[in-house]
């Protein structure tokens, strides 16, 4: 004890002098009047500096010092920084204070010496940690001066007068706000008295403890609740060693605006882990970000050029039209963006400044539009009434009736000629080639409606074709490309925001360059993000800061470094109106290597956004959900503050604003009206580029920079940006959280090669960039076909909209899975599933089970697009029969027809994405990266192109067409299987365009010959398609159509490995957590498991991980993030009817209600929780709560674990195990620790729907009778019951007559065993007639003798489980069966070897009769039985015998 302080004094006597003095407080005499030092005695050993010293350097309490005074915290870090004591002047400790030799001080009217001097010199000395200065504090009041602080005087010294600082934002340690506790941060800063302790008292908690059993009643502490502060590191649990003194360093209470916790915080509460003991999950993979690199590190090691933004007057040197035009005249643009407004087609551009080499955007504004329409003529003219005259129609009385049509709608000058056109889609009655009406006039005018007729023309083609579309026809703009216009004159007045505009009289003027070598310019890429927050009195989305990287040069030709190394960044923060800039922040703008800028109102803020967007004048914005949220949110706040030119978001100048939605700002849907604004800048969207190139659970930008950068990012709650304005450090944070998503935004563009790939697509598919990347491949297919057939001089059907098709059918899912119908589109009725209109894929039954040789896969090349070109199907070639029913196959085009315009353009697809394959063989580099951008872009082209024919609001929807190409898919499917068959390889399964072969092979060299000869004998049998192996897999657990699991062979290097594939199973699908996916992969990883380790190992080595996964999830080991369940929205969460019972849907809603932005496609995230570890209320939607809602302080929600190990952990399993022996749904029950008798009875009842059964007479006895129950009988001898299942039993090495009682050997009596059989027969016949009923949902199991009225629903309240019969009649049937089957002599008899069991024969023998009353006991309850007999009569009742 020589080193550890040593306690004489008990606390009685100094508890009852506390008292004493309390009482003189409430008489009102003055504490500071009676004040006065007095000499304590040594009651402790004393230390000299050295020795302290040394024992602090050995001492693994680490101690920190805060810098106001509040004592000492226990930190769990060397690397914290520490900071020095500071006082104002009039605490400066006087000079000439010394101490005596025992710690006494020498003078009593002496100044008090500085507190701590000596423990701090220690504590600078050993850990030789650098002072950071500090502002002194301010005096605190005279309330700091409690009393408790006089309670406590042999402890600590008098009150400071400085008052708690606000809350440092780099504390470690969790504040537990209890009374005490509170009490303690009002006295004011603890100071320990280093002349009489040598260090902090261990037990001084016990003293505190004293206190709180006393009755203050004239004290009344103004304290609240106060929000645990950002914790870096867990908190673990106090023993003995640990200092009790672990008060709160800072007030937080003294701060208008609660701080904010970070979201990468972990929090030391219950309901996610109990962190006070050292366990750890051993049964779940380490989180997949665990080696990312944390977001603020990656942000400070960013190695970026950072260029200060030019100016528009650097730019702007030359804008005269010598210094852009080309020597001859012309102009040069390359065109990225273009909209349409009154007619009139502004194309948006780069343009190079020859003067100074450098590219200025450019607008062309395209004048003298002409619609151009196609009258077909009728045969002959009908009346006023549509009756049809004897007089035929020439061209002169099409001219003259089509002319009283255009005075009467006004249309003016008006151009016409006869033309010939052809024609090939669904219209009936239009000729496949005719003679045409073209009439031309101005889009200036109005257009005609659509359906219009008259006594001369049948139809009117192009009526509502836009400006746009028909420009980009009639002039074959494939794309983004370089464009030659001649003739174009220089705007004096302004129509756009670019740097130079340009206006063409005539659209002939302008021509696209053919020559693919020349290089497109370099864009400028300005990533964006926000921070918003939530207006409480109208719900709008106020903006508080806006950070932006302007990329000024981006080839799309280079290597993504080169684009990184000129960026400028900024960053614009405006005031709240509440509260100013927290103290200090100024300082942080000083330091930051990043342009801050402080505004003082949103307004103010958007108007520098503007003028950055104006000056930088990118040509691409990119940001995370920027279409769906940010832009909707800016146009609202610049239209509520009315800020000035806020049309420079895009680049076409606007006074009149487009009509937002309604509603606060990024709450729905933007609308295209809203699109239009950005006109000119492309909108590359993060958000919507990877949902269509990537495939991941969630697509938040937290998810997506984890798995494609392997960076942590932190996320941050929305409705607690306020909280970052508490203190500077926090304000900081936020700033550089949101600069650093601007990063995150661009790196995922480079990532997922967006822009180039976009380009790609819009080149091949010839329409606007901006509608490929926001828009889909349906638009993209569109502009393909209309470009090919305008080139073949065919007439495009009209673009027909949304409500027009209320009736139009849906496309199948292109491989035939009708398991999961999308939801209803069009004109149905709201939340109704849709339906298949025609037939899809084939897909096979498979041969379910597990495979442990070699299956084979085999797959046919681009099964649909092989199937166009090779049977010609197309508009053109394939007849359409007006007297057929739509519903009916049409013919196949005869051999010889002219190849259609669909086979010739994806022959030329697939031609050119071989060339392109063939160039990349050589490639290295950027060329290489070059080439796969490009065979990409080839390939997702020609793989759409079957979905733009099946798709119901497509303007080429073509019913017949796709149900042709479907139909010869599945022939050639079935002809495959067909072929495998004959040449004797077993088919287990197939699926639209591949199947599988069981090859009975453990030898991998046997494998490829049997694919090269089935390989060769069906692609013989066509011209252009052709299958392949494409994998080949060592095992194979074969669950379900669409559904299964295989170890692949995969050959690297020369040498095989494998590597586990899955495809439909629980474990990759995101609305399963992560501890099930965990879970389920083990265990699937255990059955593929080599085959030379025992499967009864493999079977218990699944039952004790189970075991350990049971134990460790109620201990609470396991990370929160594995629980976390992820689930899209298919439609906006207020249209779904049944949102009670849905969780995602709970959460959207909750969500949307604080304002955040949800709408169909978000993937929203939840946890099942309960309350305060309470007993389960209410349905699980209605238990479900967000990530961040559980993680909040004082949320008092706890992990339902048992809901996670019964609804999450056990189906996926069960059905993973359905096909493995040694296991079943019920031992796995018990190994996870849940009620197994729910499972039990569920067992015979939870039968698939689509599972076939065997047939009865074609299984064995053991199989047929394998969940019967043997007959118990009781031996009247020895009172001993023993079971008896054949008239052979045997056990281990010993056998025994049946009848025979294994204790006594005594034979059972006749009349006994008739009794005792007849008895079970009729608890079994009472079982079935009690009718009890089970409900196949494993989570609710409800049983129940109740008749419901909606037919085998369960009536338990938001269960959508069906009702099965516990004891079904063919269960009954089977045990009868079963105790006849005992008794069956001669059967018993031919299993009886005499060699071997001659004395149970004998017995047999000798007890012949009573083995036949036995089984005419049973065979009489049998013959009472309906399932006994068939009753061919009832049966084949509908058949009708003809005497004739």
């Amino acid at each position: 004890m020589s080193s550890r302080t040593k306690r004489t004094a008990t606390s009685g006597s100094k508890t009852a002098d506390a008292l004493a003095k309390l009482r003189e407080l409430k008489s009102g005499k003055s504490r500071l009047a009676q004040y006065e030092v007095e000499e304590a005695e040594d009651i402790y050993e004393v230390e000299d500096d050295e020795r302290i010293i040394k024992r602090l350097r050995q001492d693994h309490d680490n101690f920190v010092e805060d810098d106001d005074g509040h004592g000492y915290a226990d930190d769990d870090s060397d690397e914290q920084e520490r900071y020095s004591d500071e006082f104002s002047a009039d605490e400066a400790p006087a000079k000439g204070s010394k101490k005596n030799g025992k710690g006494k001080a020498t003078d009593k009217n002496a100044p008090k010496p500085k507190a701590r001097e000596n423990i701090m010199d220690a504590f600078m000395k050993a850990e030789a940690r650098p002072k950071i200065s500090r502002p002194a504090p301010a005096k605190s009041s005279e309330a700091d001066d409690g009393f408790l602080s006089s309670l406590l005087q042999d402890f600590v010294e008098p009150a400071a007068t400085t008052p708690p600082k606000k809350l440092v934002t780099q504390t470690k340690r969790a504040v537990i706000n209890t009374p005490t506790r509170a009490l303690i941060s009002k006295m004011g800063p603890l100071k320990i008295k280093d002349e009489e302790y040598d260090e902090v008292p261990r037990n001084l908690s016990a003293r505190l403890d004293d206190f709180q059993d006393h009755d203050f009643d004239d004290f009344q502490p103004d304290f609240s609740p106060t929000p645990v502060p950002e914790i870096k590191q867990e908190i673990k649990k106090e023993d003995e060693s640990t200092s009790p003194f672990d008060v709160d360093e800072d007030e937080p209470s003294m701060l208008a605006i609660k701080p904010i916790m970070a979201k990468d915080t972990k929090m030391p509460m219950k309901l996610v882990n109990d962190t006070s003991k050292k366990e750890v999950a051993t049964v779940v993979k380490k989180s997949e970000n665990d080696n990312n690199q944390y977001w603020m590190t990656v942000d400070s090691n960013l190695n970026q050029a950072y260029a200060e933004p030019k100016t528009e007057n650097d730019v702007l040197t030359d804008m005269q039209e010598s210094n852009i035009k080309e020597e001859d005249g012309t102009l040069k643009m390359y065109w990225l963006d273009a909209c349409e407004v009154k007619g009139v087609v502004y194309l948006f551009g780069k343009v190079l400044q020859h003067s100074t080499n450098t590219y200025v955007s450019c607008s062309i504004a395209v004048h003298n539009m002409q619609r151009n329409l196609y009258v077909l003529p009728r045969d002959r003219r009908v009346d006023s009434r549509g009756n049809e005259t004897v007089e035929e129609v020439d061209m002169m009385a099409v001219y003259e009736e089509f002319d009283k049509v255009c005075v009467a709608h006004k249309l003016g000058e008006v151009q016409s000629k006869p033309v010939t056109r052809k024609y090939a889609f669904e219209l009936p009655g239009i000729p496949a080639s005719a003679e045409y009406l073209k009439v031309a006039y101005s889009y200036s005018k109005p257009s005609l409606p659509a359906d219009l007729t008259g006594e001369t023309f049948s139809h009117v083609f192009g009526t509502n074709t836009s400006a746009l579309e028909h420009f980009i026809i009639k002039r074959n703009l494939m794309g983004p490309s370089w464009l030659e216009i001649s003739n174009a004159q220089l705007n004096s007045a302004k129509v756009s925001w670019c740097k130079t505009e340009f206006t063409v009289l005539d659209p002939k003027h302008i021509k696209p360059i053919t020559d693919s070598n020349i290089a497109p310019p370099p864009l400028v890429v300005m990533s964006l993000s926000m921070r918003t927050i939530i207006n409480p009195k109208d719900k709008s989305n106020e903006i508080v800061s806006v950070s932006t990287s302007v990329y000024h040069e981006v080839r799309l030709d280079d290597p993504v470094e080169n684009n990184r190394k000129n960026v400028s960044k900024q960053v614009l923060i405006r005031k709240l109106p509440s509260s100013p800039f927290p103290p200090g922040f100024d300082s942080v703008i000083e330091r930051s290597k990043i342009k801050i800028q402080k505004l003082p109102s949103e307004r103010a803020l958007l108007n520098m956004l503007l003028a950055r967007i104006s000056n930088s004048d990118p040509d691409v914005i990119v940001g995370h959900n920027f279409v769906g949220f940010d832009l909707d949110v800016l146009l609202h706040r610049m239209k509520h503050n009315k800020a000035d030119h806020w049309s420079k978001i895009g680049r076409l100048r606007r006074t009149v604003w487009p009509k937002l939605q309604s509603g606060a700002g990024g709450m729905g849907d933007t609308t295209a009206a809203e699109k239009q604004v950005m006109a000119g800048r492309l909108m590359c969207d993060t958000y919507l580029g990877a949902k269509e190139h990537v495939r991941a659970k969630s697509y938040s930008l937290t998810q997506l920079v984890a798995m494609q950068l392997g960076v942590n990012r932190e996320d941050i709650e929305y409705e607690k940006i306020l909280a970052y304005f508490s203190s500077s450090e926090q304000l900081e944070r936020m700033l550089r959280h949101s600069d650093f998503d601007t990063y995150l935004c661009a790196e995922l563009m480079f990532s997922l090669q967006l822009l180039p790939l976009s380009r790609q697509l819009t080149t091949l598919s010839g329409n606007l960039w901006s509608i490929t990347l926001t828009a889909g491949r349906a638009v993209r297919n569109e502009y393909l076909l209309l470009h090919e057939f305008h080139r073949n001089k065919y007439i495009c059907p009209d673009k027909t909209f949304f409500k027009d098709n209320k009736n139009a059918p849906a496309l199948p899912p292109a491989d035939g899975d009708m398991d999961e119908p999308e939801e209803a589109g069009g004109g149905a009725k709201k939340g109704a599933k849709r339906k298949p209109q025609y037939a899809g894929g084939l897909v096979l039954e498979p041969k379910k089970g597990f495979y442990d040789q070699f299956v084979l896969l085999l797959d046919f090349n681009s099964l649909y697009p092989s199937i166009i070109q090779e049977y010609n199907i197309c508009f053109t070639t394939v007849k359409h029969d007006p007297s057929k029913d739509e519903d009916s196959l049409p013919d196949y085009p005869e051999e010889g027809q002219p190849q259609g315009i669909l086979p010739r353009l994806l022959a030329n697809l697939v031609e050119r994405r071989r060339e392109v394959k063939r160039l990349m063989k050589g490639a290295t580099g950027a060329k290489y990266e070059e080439y796969d951008i490009r065979q990409k872009g080839l390939k997702l082209t020609a793989n759409s192109m079957y979905g733009c024919l099946g798709a119901a609001y497509s303007r080429f929807y073509a019913k017949q067409l796709a149900m042709l190409i479907t139909s010869r898919g599945r022939e050639i499917l079935q002809n495959t299987v067909d072929l495998a068959t004959q040449n004797g390889l077993d088919v287990i399964y197939g699926d639209t365009d591949s199947i599988m072969i069981n090859t009975n092979t453990t030898k991998i060299e046997e494998v490829k010959p049997i694919a090269e000869g089935l390989k060769k004998i069906v692609n013989a049998r066509y011209k252009l398609l052709e299958i392949e192996m494409d994998g080949m897999y060592q095992r194979m657990l074969l669950l379900k159509k669409k559904k299964y699991a295989a170890l692949m062979v995969v050959e690297k290097n020369g040498r095989h490995e494998t590597i586990v594939e899955t495809k439909g199973l629980d474990m990759v699908r995101r609305d399963w957590c992560g501890l099930s996916q965990d879970v389920s992969n083990y265990v699937l990883t255990q059955i593929l498991s080599s085959d030379n380790k025992d499967r009864e190992q493999v079977v218990e080595n699944i039952h004790n991980y189970l075991r350990q996964v049971g134990e460790e999830t109620r201990k609470g080991l396991i990370p929160m993030e594995k629980f976390v369940v992820n689930k899209g929205l298919t439609k906006a969460p207020e249209d779904y009817a049944d949102a009670k019972v849905q969780p995602h849907v709970q959460v959207a809603l909750r969500l949307k209600s604080k304002g955040i932005s949800i709408r169909a496609g978000d993937t929203v995230p939840y946890v099942i929780c309960i309350h305060d570890n309470t007993p389960p209320k209410g349905s699980y939607a209605e238990r479900a709560y967000h990530p961040d809602e559980v993680t909040q302080p004082g949320s008092g929600l706890t992990i339902d674990f048992e809901y996670y190990l019964n609804q999450q952990v056990h189906p996926p399993l069960d059905r993973l195990c359905g096909p493995i022996e040694g296991t079943d749904a019920t031992r796995l029950a018990d190994c996870l620790g849940l009620d197994t008798s729910k499972f039990r009875s569920a067992a015979r009842t939870n039968v698939e729907s689509d599972e076939l059964q065997s047939y009865a007479s074609t299984l064995t006895d053991e199989e047929r009778y394998k969940d019967a129950e043997p007959l118990q009988l009781l031996c009247r001898s020895c009172q001993t019951t023993f079971s008896c299942s054949a008239l052979h039993m045997e056990a281990e090495s010993t056998s025994h007559f049946g009848l025979q009682c294994p204790n006594c050997s005594a034979i059972v009596q006749p009349a006994s065993a008739s009794v005792q059989l007849s008895n079970a027969i009729r608890k079994y016949i009472q079982r079935f007639y009690q009718g009890w009923v089970i409900c196949d949902d494993q989570s609710c199991n409800n049983r129940t003798r109740m008749v419901s009225v909606v037919g085998r629903r369960c009536l338990v309240k938001d269960c959508r489980g069906k009702m099965n019969t516990e004891y079904s009649a063919e269960a009954l049937y089977t045990q009868l069966s079963f105790f006849a089957h005992i008794f069956d002599l001669n059967k018993a008899l031919e299993k009886v070897d005499f060699n071997k069991h001659g004395s149970v024969r004998v017995l047999i023998e000798q007890n012949r009769e009573l083995v036949r009353q036995l089984k005419a006991t049973a065979e009489r309850y049998i013959k009472k039985s309906g399932q006994h007999e068939v009753d061919l009569a009832q049966l084949f009742g509908f058949f009708k015998v003809s005497t004739q």
